[in-house]
């Protein structure tokens, strides 16, 4: 029977696929024509999960991530020949089962890696729904894994009703069944952390003058007309406002010279324009405040909260420390001020594909090996690092801003691995919304266990499958459909001169 586990995280998940390929590797080991094919939704994910296979097994492991240009037919074709194991991100594996590079019937084991993604429009769906849902089609054994069951971009949850929905549709678009274990079994055996909650109180001293310097920004951007020029400062005034009234005037400070760092030498002369205008007042302001070498006087309460949470635990041994933050200017500008404990060695990890300047794939990897190592002590991350990432010496998990789904939480205080290790939430003292929001999460992780082990042992769903109006090419088998039509276009272009 095709399996979801779902299993909370350090329970060895990971563990389980690999077993499972191990058993299963005669359907692939060469010179079958059969392959085993694992996906992960991130780059550090497939290169965290092969590293494990390898170690593991006695198969060629392929990893594949990034971009897909210089991946052709003969390219793959010579893969297939060599490799075993193919560990890929699922839009490389869904453009080669269009472009009919892998025949989907050659696929014997297909694992899915925090499968909970597999949502309409997700990859992981189209991979089903378009090869493996259609009647005549043979399915691989499949695995799904994930410490939270809950479709798609998750929310809060208002019921059991609503959480045996989003468990069905899981089960129905994998054409699996899920499986977990009761609590008792693994609770003497599973990594734990206390979960606390710490206030801090409201800038009400110094909301005026913040909203003061907000109104400058704002009358700024009315001097640039044009719409595209219009358009680019008003992001950038959004994301300052936001540093203002969240971080502080430092904060805004250091994020406005992050942001100008980014747009030098990059045609963004309106951007940047705005930017130098932007630190001239604010330095400015700094001065006539007293506060432009004085960076404790100029932060947020919440800031100064994370300092002295981090304080807290500076005597700690071997400290090793995740802060979750919602935007990526956040994990920057944080990353900086933190560095400024003398204890503190912080690295920042967030999406590659924003423009900030040092976000590369590769400083990130070495942000992650750094952390792992040792030589980083502080991580601050947005939620691309709530998913999987195996670092089993973190002690200390702060969630600056509040997580906003049960999935959410699961996933970042799953982060915190090590035995006797603390979950810790920054919260305004006084909010009622914050406070409802907690109760909400908790109060659904708790309706999603019990919905888990109610799951009863019968599996009868209907396949999920629609017929697209779709091209096919009838000598390879690749296919074209509305949904890959764009990007088929965008490799198309990318060819011209």
């Amino acid at each position: 029977m095709n399996t979801i586990v779902c299993l909370e995280t350090g329970c060895g998940k990971t563990m389980i696929a690999v077993l499972l390929i191990r058993s299963l590797s005669h359907l692939f080991r060469k010179p079958e024509k059969g392959i085993c094919v694992f996906l992960a939704p991130t780059v550090s994910l497939c290169e965290q999960q092969a590293e494990v296979i390898e170690r593991y097994t006695d198969l060629y492991v392929g990893t594949y991530v990034g971009g897909t240009s210089t991946m052709d037919v003969h390219w793959w074709t010579t893969h297939l020949q060599k490799q075993e194991v193919f560990v890929m991100t699922p839009a490389i594996l869904l453009d080669n089962l269009r472009h009919r590079f892998f025949n989907p019937d050659h696929v014997e084991l297909l694992i899915f890696d925090e499968c909970h993604h597999c949502a309409k429009g997700h990859p992981y769906a189209n991979i089903m729904s378009e090869f493996y849902h259609k009647p005549e089609a043979k399915c691989p054994r499949i695995l799904g894994m994930t410490a939270s069951p809950i479709v798609g971009k998750g929310k809060t949850w208002s019921g059991p009703q609503a959480f045996k929905e989003s468990f069905d549709c899981l089960e129905t678009m994998l054409r699996s069944k899920i499986i977990t274990f009761a609590d008792e079994e693994l609770t003497s055996f599973l990594p734990s952390s206390d979960m606390k909650i710490k206030e801090y109180l409201p800038d009400t001293k110094g909301k005026h003058r913040t909203t003061d310097i907000d109104n400058r920004f704002e009358n700024l951007t009315r001097e640039f007309g044009l719409p595209e020029e219009r358009q680019a400062v008003n992001k950038i005034y959004n994301t300052l406002n936001y540093c203002l009234f969240e971080l502080g005037l430092f904060s805004a400070r250091k994020a406005a010279e992050i942001m100008l760092a980014g747009c030098d030498g990059k045609g963004r002369d309106a951007e940047a324009a705005f930017l130098r205008r932007v630190l001239n007042i604010l330095e400015e302001k700094a001065i006539l405040d007293g506060t432009a070498d004085d960076q404790i006087r100029a932060i947020s309460s919440k800031v100064q909260l994370l300092l002295d949470v981090l304080d807290e635990y500076k005597s700690a041994q071997d400290l090793r420390c995740i802060v979750f933050v919602e935007r990526v200017i956040a994990a920057k500008v944080l990353t900086l001020l933190l560095n400024s404990r003398p204890y503190v060695r912080a690295q920042c990890v967030a999406s590659h594909r924003n423009k900030l300047k040092g976000l590369t794939l590769a400083t990130q990897r070495n942000s992650l090996e750094d952390f792992r190592a040792g030589k980083a002590n502080v991580i601050v991350a947005t939620n691309v690092a709530e998913e999987g990432l195996d670092i089993q010496s973190c002690s200390l998990v702060i969630r600056f801003n509040m997580p906003k789904t049960e999935r959410s939480s699961i996933q970042s205080r799953g982060r915190a691995r090590k035995q006797g290790s603390d979950y810790v939430i920054l919260m305004e003292s006084g909010n009622l919304n914050e406070e409802k929001l907690l109760h909400a999460i908790l109060e659904g992780e708790k309706l999603m266990h019990g919905q888990l082990h109610s799951v009863q042992d019968t599996y009868e769903h209907q396949l999920f499958y629609l017929q697209k109006d779709a091209y096919h090419v009838e000598s390879t088998g690749a296919v074209v459909n509305i949904d890959s039509s764009v990007s088929l276009l965008h490799q198309y272009c990318s060819t011209l001169g």
